[in-house]
């Protein structure tokens, strides 16, 4: 009987046989290494996201902290500065110096900022609830900004193209928001310049744009705008716009930096029509 046809046959088996695992192999060694890399990869995320969370809890717990610690002061600043604006006024009357009427306003600022965040206080803490339309929103920021854009030499501007309205507590914090974002503007834009709020209704949510004529963020500050840094500016702290999120986040809102360039940055505050339109509903079954 011959058999080297049979050793040749089960040669030519032998190989194919090891082709055929080395392939299995090299398959399933590429798929398990795809999904430890998909895995590693899911886990890293997850631990970027859960250190953002961290920060992200740690900063509103610093704010909360923040946030009674200044409740305090506020109250325990009333009386004594309702003194020296009364004294400060008084030696206004009688000099009349430019040094005492500088003293004078800024006194009369510093009660006027007082009442404005016993005011925010009282609407956070407080059972009362009213509705505020955008065009009392529109003039009360004309109002309270335009006077620092005239001191700039800047001029400030509102467009509002929207019919709604909010609960007094979330109206009171989008101000604060917005004061911020204003003044921030405002520093950044140059003299002759313009600083612009729009207001605009989509059909997802209500939109406040602050829009300045400055020269953009720098890109290392672009990651992190929101995240306490230091600040460029003279007595800043750096936290502005952090808390400012913070805020945002509190009334359901979103706070986001639209667009950077050298003809000015776009920062956009956002609020969802099913949280403007739970706090119109709040509002009219309080009333009732």
């Amino acid at each position: 009987m011959e058999g080297q046809t049979i050793a040749t046959a089960f040669a030519g088996l032998d190989r194919h046989l090891l082709w055929q695992g080395l392939a299995i192999f090299a398959v399933a060694g590429s798929l398990l290494a795809a999904a430890l890399i998909l895995a590693f990869w899911r886990v890293h995320t997850m631990n970027r996201r859960l250190h953002e969370a961290n920060q992200e809890f740690a900063l509103a717990a610093r704010t909360n902290a923040v946030g009674a610690v200044m409740s305090h002061l506020i109250h325990g600043l009333k009386n004594p500065l309702a003194s020296l604006q009364l004294f400060v006024e008084e030696n206004q009357a009688r000099g009349g110096e430019a040094d005492w009427q500088d003293a004078a306003a800024s006194a009369r600022r510093m009660q006027s900022l007082i009442h404005e965040v016993l005011g925010i206080l009282r609407d956070q803490g407080g059972e009362v609830y009213y509705e505020i339309v955008l065009t009392e929103l529109r003039d009360l920021m004309r109002a309270r900004m335009s006077p620092a854009a005239r001191a700039a030499g800047v001029s400030f501007e509102v467009e509002l193209e929207a019919d709604a309205a909010l609960s007094n507590r979330d109206a009171s914090l989008i101000g604060l928001i917005l004061e911020t974002l204003i003044e921030n503007a405002i520093e950044a834009t140059p003299k002759g310049k313009s600083v612009r709020l729009e207001i605009r209704q989509t059909r997802a949510a209500l939109e406040f744009a602050v829009v300045d004529q400055g020269a953009g963020l720098a890109p290392q500050l672009l990651e992190d705008v929101f995240k306490p840094c230091p600040s460029t500016k003279p007595g800043g702290a750096g936290i502005g716009l952090a808390i400012c999120r913070q805020l945002a986040a509190q009334i359901g809102a979103r706070l986001e930096l639209k667009s950077s360039t050298p003809r000015g940055c776009v920062f956009c505050l956002s609020v969802a029509r099913e949280k403007k339109d739970r706090a119109v509903k709040i509002v009219q079954t309080v009333a009732a």
